[in-house]
């Protein structure tokens, strides 16, 4: 969905791995990556949520961390838009899930969809 023309970005807590472990790497680009290692990736979620207060984490997980949130932001927020993403969305999460999403927007120019992972 990110390299549809009406989305000028995503954020994930992918996004915030990836940029963890980059900055492990001397900042290098090339680095920001989610790594292939399981220790690895449980590291950068130990960092991650080590130093978060209560409800910082809300925008990427549930509670009980079994839910993750892929927030969309849009350049514009027509309706056509938001119905066309939400659709592309549900689509793709139907043919790689055995459970229905579960899909929210946010007014004016954000949507995100949460899955059990």
């Amino acid at each position: 969905m990110a390299e549809r023309d009406e989305v000028g970005g995503t954020v994930t807590a992918a996004s915030l791995l990836k940029k963890i472990f980059r900055v492990f790497h001397e900042a290098e680009p090339k680095w920001e990556i989610l790594p292939s290692r399981n220790d690895h990736v449980a590291q950068l979620f130990f960092l991650l949520t080590s130093n978060t207060r209560r409800g910082e984490m809300d925008n990427f997980f549930d509670a009980s961390y079994s839910n993750a949130t892929v927030a969309i932001f849009y350049k514009d927020y027509t309706h056509e838009t938001i119905e066309n993403s939400i659709a592309r969305a549900k689509d793709y999460i139907a043919k790689h899930q055995a459970t229905p999403p579960r899909c929210a927007t946010a007014w004016p120019a954000a949507s995100s969809a949460s899955w059990p992972r």
